[in-house]
């Protein structure tokens, strides 16, 4: 491997990820730039990387196309789209004043009408208690998407991929969209969290999210025991219940530390095969995926 393939591998994920954040911390203090705009743009800025990464430092060669049995690309794409782009932006108009609203009645109910967040906290402080706990949110929400049945057909729409690249990280339904949302994101708002508390936290989400699912060879290293990164993330995708109901943290992995769902082997570096479990499918047409959490209710219960 020449010397700037390895720089890549060691240096893509830090650069990135720091690139976002400190552009966003930079606007935050400037009081001229949008902050949650430059958030965004770090996502953008980071997704493009990432195409240029699987590229330059390829990790799997049989992921770098299309299974031609099944190809994923315009469905990744709808699902981007409806999921990631149109829903959430909806669904945060809808539920502003209301969230905002619940911020205000909770912190009157337990007697701080500034609101429960510690916004007297250092910048870093604070942005640190928002990882924490939208993780948390995210975590429990990802883990019973795996466990409750009812809840697994949305998100199987996201592992029915057959490889793990970038793209495929924004293939998520509409309902599955909303459900991160509303664990992960909506509780910062509840609970005071400031515009740039919030716009600090997806600097670092939206420049991570493309990095979690990209095919490219990078090495995180100890940061593996922090971070949510690919090193791990492929194998929340096995096809093996054993490996794949694993590394459940979108950001960090502190909270797969702390309940026991950490996995990352030392002999091995990625799953034999990504996917649905055995005997599992899903609707291929695009429509059908987006009814098939509603027609796969009649068989609710636990997995």
């Amino acid at each position: 491997m020449k010397p700037w393939q390895n720089a890549l591998r060691y240096g893509a994920w830090p650069a990135l990820v720091a690139g976002s954040l400190g552009a966003t911390w930079w606007a935050v203090a400037s009081r001229s730039v949008d902050p949650e705009g430059v958030a965004l743009l770090g996502g953008l800025v980071s997704g493009l990387a990432c195409w240029g990464l699987e590229f330059a430092i390829p990790f799997s060669a049989a992921w770098r196309s299309q299974p031609e049995d099944e190809p994923d690309a315009r469905v990744d794409a709808f699902h981007a789209v409806l999921g990631v782009a149109i829903a959430p932006v909806l669904l945060r108009a809808l539920c502003l004043g209301l969230l905002t609203r619940a911020s205000i009645a909770l912190g009157a109910l337990a007697g701080r009408p500034a609101g429960l967040w510690p916004s007297r906290w250092p910048l870093g402080a604070q942005l640190a208690l928002a990882l924490l706990i939208s993780e948390l949110g995210g975590y429990l929400a990802h883990r019973a998407q795996h466990r409750v049945r009812w809840l697994w057909p949305m998100h199987a729409i996201h592992h029915a991929a057959r490889r793990v690249y970038f793209f495929n990280g924004l293939r998520l339904h509409v309902g599955d969209a909303a459900i991160t949302l509303f664990t992960a994101g909506f509780p910062l708002v509840v609970l005071g969290a400031s515009p740039p508390v919030l716009a600090l936290f997806y600097a670092i989400a939206n420049a991570q999210f493309p990095l979690q699912h990209v095919n490219a060879d990078l090495r995180l290293g100890p940061l593996n025991y922090l971070v949510s990164g690919p090193e791990l993330h492929r194998w929340h995708h096995s096809t093996l219940p054993a490996e794949s109901e694993k590394n459940y943290g979108g950001l960090l992995i502190v909270w797969d530390l702390v309940f026991g769902t950490f996995f990352w082997p030392k002999d091995r570096r990625e799953p034999a095969k990504v996917g649905l479990y055995e005997g599992e499918s899903i609707p291929r047409g695009l429509i059908a995926q987006l009814l098939w959490p509603l027609l796969a209710l009649r068989g609710a219960g636990d997995r």
